[in-house]
């Protein structure tokens, strides 16, 4: 799943659509004030620890792990969602991401830029995104909860204005291969799941099979054991 551009030029002809593709929208001048640079306020913080996924994990009851992928051009100071403030800086590349989290539901709200000629905070448009609940996300408690892609780029810059697209896409596949590639006893401890709206059950399905192999293999082991 990539989700369109959740924010907009002045002119409306920034954002993209799920082809990474210019598009016109008809938000009209005052998806400007969404869209431009505005101050960080208003935002409130919860738990947020980033973790070792090769290392054990203890999770209180209320505690659940996000697994988020980070595929940004722009250097970003920090991540909004409501209730949540992710006081992390990420440097511009691609970043693999386990943080331990209150369980509950989110939504992405901003991120802050810190990129000189697009530095401030930027706000998602949730009405330009193609499905609604598009930026919303649920973290179950002692699960491993992947949050997606997010994928950051700047579009333009000016003398008053500068604007981003930001793209939220379903890489479910390249994270698990990433995981049993690197830290393949994290799917061993925490049962993984999907915590976007989309429905895929991918990592469920991919969960339910790896457990249905590693048992038919004990299974042969105890059989074939004199």
């Amino acid at each position: 799943m990539v989700a369109r551009s959740g924010l907009v030029d002045p002119a409306g002809a920034g954002a993209e659509d799920s082809r990474g593709t210019r598009r016109r929208t008809a938000l009209g001048p005052f998806a400007l004030v969404a869209a431009c640079v505005a101050l960080l306020s208003g935002c409130s913080s919860t738990h947020f620890v980033r973790e070792d996924p090769s290392a054990p994990i203890e999770l209180a009851p209320d505690e659940g792990l996000i697994l988020l992928q980070i595929d940004s051009d722009l250097d970003l100071e920090r991540l909004i969602l409501t209730g949540l403030v992710i006081e992390e800086p990420v440097p511009a590349g691609r970043h693999f991401w386990v943080a331990r989290m209150r369980a509950g539901a989110y939504s992405w709200n901003s991120v802050v830029v810190q990129t000189k000629a697009y530095a401030g905070r930027y706000r998602f448009q949730r009405t330009v995104y193609q499905r609604p609940g598009e930026l919303d996300l649920t973290i179950r408690p002692g699960e491993l909860n992947y949050a997606g892609e997010l994928i950051v780029r700047g579009i333009r810059s000016g003398f008053r204005y500068a604007w981003i697209s930001v793209r939220i896409r379903n890489h479910a596949g390249s994270a698990v291969r990433r995981i049993e590639q690197e830290y393949p006893e994290l799917l061993d401890r925490v049962p993984a799941r999907n915590a976007g709206t989309s429905g895929d059950r991918f990592l469920e399905f991919y969960r339910d099979e790896r457990e249905r192999l590693r048992s038919a293999a004990t299974s042969s082991d105890e059989e074939a054991s004199p």
